[in-house]
């Protein structure tokens, strides 16, 4: 495969995520608690998808403080290593999430239970995959 500079998947993921959330718009009669967990749940599920997308395609350049060059340079089997790590993890936190919506949903916490979860877990793995090195 010919590795080349592309951020047509990254434009795709985006129109998709932004629609995904869009259409939360359209539920009448649902519970707001639930909307908001729709969305957090979306969020966490498209950061994942969009970790897979960067595994499948090996733009790791797409990921902060990798350029072009360094992913090129750095060769096929660095660059699914690199982006595998990313996508163990944020996969992992997808799921996690989903199952902590789930119980808080069924057991009637409050949506804030879920919003820190998310804000502070994101922050988390933001700071934790630092240590990825291409």
């Amino acid at each position: 495969m010919d590795y080349r500079k592309s951020y047509k998947g990254f434009v795709l993921w985006m129109i998709f995520f932004l629609a995904s959330c869009f259409l939360t718009t359209f539920f009448n009669n649902v519970n707001q608690n639930f909307i908001f967990r729709l969305l957090l749940n979306i969020c966490t599920i498209s950061i994942a998808i969009l970790t897979y997308v960067i595994y499948k395609t090996e733009y790791v350049y797409w990921y902060t403080g990798i350029t072009y060059e360094e992913a090129k340079e750095a060769g096929k089997e660095r660059r699914k290593k690199f982006a595998y790590s990313h996508l163990k993890v944020f996969l992992w936190f997808a799921v996690a999430y989903f199952l902590v919506s789930i119980i808080t949903y069924f057991l009637n916490i409050t949506y804030i239970v879920d919003l820190t979860f998310v804000f502070f877990g994101m922050i988390g793995l933001a700071v934790y995959t630092i240590k990825f090195k291409l």
